[in-house]
């Protein structure tokens, strides 16, 4: 069951947080100001918990009601079974942010303590006890005079308490910043490559710390003990072990891989403080420290790498103990002497102070640390022109456009962005009812401009142009696909490097072998993750016209046998298993989908000891298989053929599958079986011979529904 959480961060951090919700498996997105909204199970509660870097803290939603007062505030409270999600001997602590300014922020905590302790009197319990300082179980609530959400403090403690820095300074940089900090400057890509980090001011080393655990792939909060959800009805202590099992293995596993790690500090005390974090951190053996003035210039030891990130906090204010000027300069004249790979991530109280190291930023963030307003200035080196000492170098600009020489729009662009605004509308509250994240939202609904969109997780479009008739001259046809290219990317926020193109031109082939350049990413469906490829094939690795499809094996799967032939990327077989299926037999021709798999398989924390996975033809496997199944799923090819393969084609072979699988298929069995072909028709014997029911109008969604509909599908029985 779905649950709905909040996850708030600094300001300017929404982007971050929204991947790493993203990794940990958090479905409807919705990023606000200060935090993200996002719906999971208990599984994904806890991976968010212990993964996200820059959350500050993880709240269950239990209430989202109109609330005009506070007396409306104490009704829906006190009506909520409170003695179900824990014990009334805990202590707790509530507090209503958000309050109009007309309204007294005491008479709401009040309202809302007074709701929960009068629930448990109700229940036939004692009240729960207030303890401001360090409560049991923390309530929040947000109110602003219309609507009130009221959250239990899943996570306890704030996030940035990792349980690592016991050793403070002068510094105020909390953990989840510092986390915020290295990852808006591109670290994770830069780490994945090998740059190496530095920060010449490290004070008690919270930089270094996360941006090693940026780079390890490691939960930020393994070595934590305290959870607020350790006292909650709801909290399963084996699922919760096993992800901290998981995550101190993945966390072992990634020392030996670390990059470079360089810190620096001109105070002793503080590089003894950052020593014995770094250590409890389990770091010690990772990170290079050494006592250096950055005011005197380079140190010797500093890394000879081509790239790097130079990431630091500098003093200033009451942590400057003067001018904060000398240090900012200093920053700026190393940085001018790195190589063109070097990137540079300063926080500064203001852009005035930043201008101190005589630098032009690329790039302006504003956020908070320590409670105040800063902002975070963003650099990049100029490949072979190093800037001259006291005068501002202009920013890095991108050296590939991918659409920057577009020709012009094609005179039907206002149309297009009307009707394609008008669908993004209407799929977009669509999505957010159901928790879809990926999804098409373009199936050439208007004929210029022909090609299947698919949006994916509010991040990657995934755009498949269709060949244009022979009548169409080449340039038009191109004119329509920029401007369908443009709109997209108007309309939906989408940037060049996240919009992946597919052509079915004259002459190009349409699929190719991935080098190893291929990239992957993760997106969710029902509550389970799957990989995706947008670069080296036509499709993406999952067919989301099936969304419902899968749901439906799920629904079907507990207890049963399931074989899947043409199984693809076995998205089919993971939601099997997700269900409860036995068993599961997967075929295909391909080692590479095979592969794919077992890949989604093991994404899922799904055991492969009860799951098969074969590479063989369908009709060679179903004649020698002596295996019997409750559930079948068959979506093949319309066509294909290859070098040593059958030759198939789905109107022709259709009917001699499907008798072959009947064979193979229990008495009282489901076959589901789809096709894309929209000439299709089912063999008339096959019919009269077995139990046939048409579900196509159940298995296709609302993103597909139109244009003669994605696929067909039937469920077949024997009689």
């Amino acid at each position: 069951m779905n649950l709905h959480f909040f996850a708030p961060c600094p300001p300017g951090a929404e982007s971050v947080l929204e991947k790493e919700l993203l990794r940990a498996g958090g479905g409807g997105l919705r990023a606000g100001f200060r935090g993200v909204s996002f719906l999971g199970d208990l599984n994904t509660a806890y991976r968010a918990s212990l993964e996200l870097r820059t959350a500050s803290r993880i709240l269950l939603q239990l209430i989202s009601e109109n609330a005009a007062d506070e007396n409306e505030i104490y009704r829906l409270v006190s009506a909520y079974p409170w003695e179900s999600e824990f014990d009334s001997q805990h202590t707790i602590a509530c507090r209503v942010t958000g309050v109009p300014k007309d309204k007294d922020p005491r008479f709401a905590n009040l309202r809302l303590k007074d709701g929960i302790v009068d629930r448990f009197r109700r229940a036939g319990q004692s009240r729960p006890n207030i303890d401001r300082h360090n409560p049991d179980v923390r309530i929040e609530a947000r109110w602003d005079g219309k609507r009130v959400s009221v959250f239990l403090n899943w996570s306890g403690a704030p996030l940035h308490e990792r349980g690592y820095r016991l050793e403070r300074t002068d510094a105020v940089l909390r953990e989840t910043t510092a986390a915020a900090v290295v990852s808006l400057a591109g670290w994770e890509k830069m780490a994945r490559e090998g740059a190496s980090f530095v920060d010449p001011v490290c004070g008690s080393g919270t930089l270094l710390a996360e941006a090693a655990f940026i780079a390890m792939d490691a939960p930020p909060s393994v070595h934590r003990k305290d959870w607020g959800f350790h006292l909650l009805k709801r909290h399963n202590e084996e699922v919760w072990q096993n992800l901290v099992n998981e995550g101190r293995i993945r966390f072992g596993k990634a020392l030996d891989k670390l990059p470079p790690f360089f810190g620096y500090d001109i105070d002793p005390d503080a590089l003894a403080a950052a020593r014995s974090n770094l250590r409890r951190a389990g770091l010690s053996q990772a990170v290079r420290l050494e006592q250096h003035d950055i005011t005197a210039g380079r140190p010797s030891s500093w890394p000879m790498s081509a790239s790097g990130l130079l990431c630091a906090d500098p003093p200033y204010g009451v942590r400057s103990g003067g001018d904060p000027q000398p240090v900012y300069k200093a920053l700026g004249d190393l940085f001018r002497e790195l190589d063109s790979g070097w990137r540079m991530s300063l926080l500064a109280p203001d852009k005035k102070t930043a201008s101190g190291c005589f630098l032009r930023a690329g790039e302006y963030l504003k956020t908070v640390s320590g409670g105040m307003d800063v902002v975070l200035a963003l650099y990049s080196r100029l490949p072979g022109k190093p800037g001259k000492s006291g005068k501002p170098e202009k920013p890095e600009k991108p050296h590939f456009k991918p659409f920057s020489q577009l020709p012009p729009p094609d005179p039907k662009a206002p149309s297009l962005k009307k009707l394609l605004k008008k669908k993004l509308q209407a799929l977009g509250r669509w999505a957010d009812k159901t928790g879809v994240t990926s999804y098409r939202i373009w199936d050439a609904d208007m004929p210029e401009f022909n090609a299947a969109v698919d949006w994916y997780e509010g991040k990657w479009l995934h755009v498949q142009e269709f060949e244009a008739p022979r009548k169409v001259p080449e340039e038009k046809a191109l004119r329509r696909l920029f401007t369908l290219l443009d709109v997209l990317k108007e309309l939906t926020g989408c940037s060049d490097e996240n919009l992946y193109l597919k052509t079915r031109r004259r002459g190009v082939r349409p699929y190719g072998k991935p080098g190893d350049s291929s990239e992957r990413f993760i997106i969710r469906e029902n509550g389970r993750r799957f990989f995706v490829n947008f670069n080296d094939y036509l499709d993406s690795g999952i067919f989301l016209d099936h969304r419902s499809t899968r749901a439906r094996i799920e629904g079907m799967a507990a207890g049963k046998t399931f074989l899947n032939l043409f199984c693809y990327t076995g998205s089919a077989t993971v939601m099997a298993a997700s269900g409860g299926a036995l068993r599961s037999v997967s075929v295909d021709v391909s080692n590479t989908y095979l592969k794919w798999s077992r890949d989604n398989l093991k994404l899922n924390k799904l055991s492969s000891s009860s799951h098969q996975f074969v590479r063989a033809d369908a009709f060679d496997f179903l004649k020698n298989d002596r295996n019997f199944y409750d559930l079948v799923f068959i979506d093949p090819p319309t066509y294909s053929n290859g070098s040593g393969r059958r030759d198939w084609s789905v109107q022709e072979h259709h009917a001699p599958l499907l008798r072959l699988a009947l064979s193979r298929l229990k008495e009282d069995g489901c076959i589901i079986f789809s096709v894309n072909f929209r000439r299709f028709v089912l063999d008339r014997q096959l019919a009269r011979e077995y139990r046939v029911r048409e579900i196509t109008q159940q298995t296709v969604p609302p993103d597909f529904v139109g244009r003669g509909g994605a696929h067909r599908c039937w469920e077949i029985r024997k009689k």
